[in-house]
């Protein structure tokens, strides 16, 4: 069995390079805390003999944590074997108790008698937003790490405050629902081990369908959006934290991995945007994640367009990308990479209209191509990658421009915002979105610019630039 917890603040043991001779050969329950004990008796009580916890079964320490990254990659092999997972809903660290106490009488069944149209009918009350409560925003369901693990697991019991509710492959049940949770509720929270489970032993190749391709892409954009949401102790981790279940979906699309997006439709999840109107995080280099182009490389939870719902003109040309892994694995941590591709490029000027302290709110004007476009309505947003105050300087430098990259029948243009890291040899930084959705400003952001053929970039040709983006 496996055991999903928040690790929290507090000191608890773990496995590390001085004691793993000792805890190797003996382990007494008593140096364990509250809730491993509990999480041990669980097992016991259910006939199963192991239990994998990874503070005590993944050294954290030594050569730059070697053994930690190389099991990190086998998570998909830890919990997809395991017979069940026990997950600590509400438990914030290792010293609170896996159990509650509680009065079942008062999760019992609620119901009513109503007449009507002359007859009368027992009705039974129901909350329909009990697994929502107990199961998808629990404490611990709000970990990256943790989203892994549970897509991943066989069986799921979830120790809740209220009740105790069980997910697997093919069935969700709880206290309050013994047989199966209705579709009615289950159908409002995405993803889930039994939404995952509909890709099993299957692969969706190049030559089917369309729409094939793009019912797996759902599910991978549910994945993408609540866990760009979850939360990291090391925000380094964003994409090792999700190898295990890009290992499966690249399997079912039979599709190469992009730092969390796909060959096929990298062209379009390209255009992901940050989903608040203010990122929460400033831009720092200290620790790197990813390329700017990956959502990864962004904090927050994000939109992502992989699937091509409407139709959609295109007017970026991917030309070939690169990445570098720190270790063989595709899915796993990056330490470098870059994407050249073809599209217009139009300066840019960012300008904020609202000087505020409040972080909510904030506006900008955007001039492209020498015509402005004020934010703050329904016609057009900014959505920044990182949190920027101003771009005083990078205006005064000339560093911003931005690339159409698509039009949607409901989303209007997709704009990607750029900042110049090397003039001389077209080498950008992507630092946000434009969506606009006004279709009579189209010659203003597709014409031509003047000067065009002096912008920075690796070729010019056509109207058209080849920018390298990192």
């Amino acid at each position: 069995m496996t055991l999903s917890h928040c690790w929290g603040q507090a000191d608890c043991l773990k496995l590390t390079t001085d004691n793993l001779t000792e805890l190797s050969s003996w382990l007494p329950a008593t140096c364990l805390l509250r809730l491993y004990q509990e999480a041990g008796d669980v097992a016991r009580l259910l006939g199963v003999r192991y239990l994998w916890i990874d503070s005590l079964c993944i050294i954290q320490d030594g050569d730059k944590l070697s053994d930690w990254r190389h099991e990190s990659t086998l998570m998909d092999k830890v919990y997809s074997a395991a017979f069940c997972n026990i997950s600590a809903s509400t438990a914030s660290d290792a010293h609170h108790s896996l159990f509650h106490d509680r009065r079942a009488e008062t999760y019992m069944w609620q119901t009513v008698q109503l007449k009507r149209q002359g007859q009368t009918s027992v009705y039974r009350i129901v909350d329909e937003d009990t697994w929502r409560t107990d199961v998808h925003d629990a404490l611990v369901n709000s970990r990256a790490w943790v989203l892994q693990e549970r897509l991943l697991s066989r069986r799921i019991l979830h120790f809740g405050e209220r009740q105790i509710s069980w997910e697997c492959r093919e069935n969700n049940a709880a206290e309050f629902y013994p047989e199966d949770v209705p579709r009615t509720i289950l159908c409002q929270v995405n993803p889930s081990p039994r939404q995952l489970s509909q890709f099993d032993d299957k692969r969706v190749a190049l030559s089917e369908p369309e729409p094939a391709y793009n019912d797996v892409l759902c599910a991978w954009e549910d994945i993408v959006s609540t866990y760009s949401g979850s939360r990291l102790s090391f925000s380094a981790d964003r994409m090792i934290a999700l190898s295990a279940v890009a290992k499966k979906m690249a399997q079912v699309l039979d599709d190469e991995y992009v730092a969390g997006m796909w060959h096929r439709t990298l062209k379009q999840e390209m255009l992901w945007a940050v989903r608040d109107s203010v990122p929460i995080s400033t831009c720092s280099e200290s620790s790197y994640r990813a390329p700017s182009w990956s959502w990864a490389a962004a904090d927050g939870s994000v939109f992502s367009s992989g699937r091509v719902v409407y139709p959609t003109e295109f007017f970026i040309e991917i030309e070939d990308y690169h990445l570098d892994y720190v270790t063989t694995e595709v899915t796993g941590l990056l330490e470098g990479g870059w994407v050249r591709l073809w599209g217009a490029l139009k300066p840019l000027c960012l300008t904020r209209t609202q000087k505020t302290d409040e972080l909510n709110g904030l506006d900008w004007e955007a001039t492209i191509n020498t015509t402005k476009y004020q934010t703050g309505g329904t016609i057009m947003s900014v959505a920044l990658d990182t949190f920027h105050q101003d771009f005083e300087l990078q205006n005064a430098e000339s560093s911003l421009y931005c690339i159409p990259c698509a039009v949607e029948e409901t989303q209007g243009f997709k704009i990607m915002l750029l900042e110049i890291q090397n003039r001389s040899r077209g080498i950008f930084r992507r630092i946000g979105m434009i969506t606009h959705l006004d279709e009579e400003s189209r010659e203003q952001i597709l014409g031509p610019c003047d000067d065009e053929h002096s912008f920075p970039c690796e070729e010019y040709r056509n109207g058209k630039h080849l920018i390298r983006i990192i």
